[in-house]
């Protein structure tokens, strides 16, 4: 049997979890809260979403070898969200087509 918690205070920040099977949107940003969890305010509408059973305030626990439900996906920098190129700025000099003067006076 799951365990009982007091009820968060309204305001207080909680991490959310939607529970097994349950899609829940964040009512403000219409955002589809995580498998891994997010941390809200505490209002009505958690209560709500708590007394019907579409979220929970515990994290979800992995089955064996099943971690893809709780482990966020991280790119290649580690990080939770992918890998993006990273800007670099060209010399004016590499900008260039061949044979162009770089002399601006254009006489020789």
């Amino acid at each position: 049997m799951q365990e009982t918690k007091q009820m968060p205070a309204q305001g207080e920040r909680v991490t959310v979890y939607p529970a097994e099977g349950r899609r829940v949107r964040h009512p403000h940003t219409a955002m589809v809260i995580p498998a891994t969890g997010q941390a809200v305010a505490w209002a009505p509408y958690w209560r709500r979403r708590l007394k019907q059973g579409d979220i929970t305030l515990d994290a979800p626990v992995p089955s064996d070898g099943d971690q893809s439900k709780v482990a966020p996906k991280q790119g290649a920098n580690g990080g939770g969200s992918p890998t993006r190129p990273k800007k670099t700025s060209k010399p004016a000099e590499a900008s260039l087509g061949a044979g162009e003067d770089t002399d601006a006076g254009g006489s020789k």
